[in-house]
């Protein structure tokens, strides 16, 4: 056999040697393109579920901001709300206590109302007696039925008050 030069690695080699390196360097190039595209495959997997989780991750994003919103429109309705509650109580409690004065001063206009109930028919009796009585004249008399009349006027007046 006869040997050879090879320029590409530089070593003397026989013919059978030549033909056994470039069977090593087809066998080596081929397992390394194996592994190439294995790591091309991988990358694009890779590349795949990064582009998923980053679709998920924009999705979850877009939730949270939709959660963020609803929850600040909750706690608005809720602040709102609350107010409401705070000044309708206070309106409850105003409207309490003018109820307790209104009953306070109704019974109070009952009393005079009796109490000048009361007083009517003494009226009406000192103005019959009046009328009939023989001692007076008709002048007299009607003096003192309109200032007995008077007396009733002022004293219904001050009782509605």
């Amino acid at each position: 056999k006869r040997q050879e030069f090879c320029f590409e690695t530089g070593i003397v080699m026989k013919t059978s040697s030549r033909t056994i390196m470039a069977l090593l360097f087809l066998s080596f190039f081929s397992g390394c393109h194996g592994e190439l595209m294995r790591k091309n495959a991988e990358n694009n997997r890779m590349e795949n579920d990064i582009n998923l989780k980053q679709r998920q991750l924009n999705e979850l994003n877009g939730q949270n901001d939709s959660l963020a919103a609803e929850a600040k429109r909750l706690k608005e309705l809720h602040e709102k709300t609350q107010a409401n509650f705070e000044a309708l109580s206070s309106d409850i409690e105003r409207l309490r206590k003018q109820n307790a004065e209104t009953k306070a001063v109704t019974a109070v206009q009952r009393e005079k109302q009796k109490a000048i109930n009361a007083s009517i028919p003494n009226y009406t009796r000192r103005m019959s007696d009046l009328r009939t009585n023989n001692e007076l004249t008709d002048e007299e008399k009607n003096e003192r039925i309109l200032q007995l009349k008077k007396e009733i006027k002022t004293r219904l007046e001050v009782g509605l008050q």
